[in-house]
């Protein structure tokens, strides 16, 4: 995507654009990730919403709770999406099965926060092994 036109461009590996998306006001995606169908993915944070895009057309694939933005979103094998959750004084993980929570991952077995707290920036992918 271009800061200068807000089109959101999905090109090939060679190249080429295979299709374009208009974006609505002035909403610039965080992060863009491909699906395993070649569908493009990403997360708006001022918004709090993770976005597909499919055939030529944006759909909201889910909006975060109040007081997060989303960042870094990861399509799993089964389907499910991993959000590295944040604002100013917590990250987390969160695993959604469409809409719904499924998982809230920021403890351990112990307790222990999982992930530093803050602004930090945080990478999901998923492990097939």
């Amino acid at each position: 995507m271009t800061g200068e036109d807000q089109i959101i461009r999905r090109v090939d590996r060679h190249g080429f654009i295979i299709d374009n998306v208009k974006t609505t006001r002035r909403e610039f995606p965080d992060v863009n990730i491909v699906t395993r169908q070649g569908d493009l993915m990403h997360s708006v944070g001022e918004n709090g919403t993770v976005k597909i895009v499919r055939q030529e057309r944006t759909e909201v694939m889910l909006t975060t709770p109040k007081g997060f933005k989303p960042r870094e979103p990861c399509r799993t094998e089964s389907g499910d999406i991993l959000v590295n959750l944040h604002n100013e004084k917590r990250n987390k993980i969160v695993r959604y099965q469409g809409e719904t929570v499924k998982e809230d991952i920021y403890k351990d077995d112990s307790e222990k926060d999982i992930v530093k707290n803050g602004d930090d920036l945080l990478l999901l992918y998923e492990n097939n092994n």
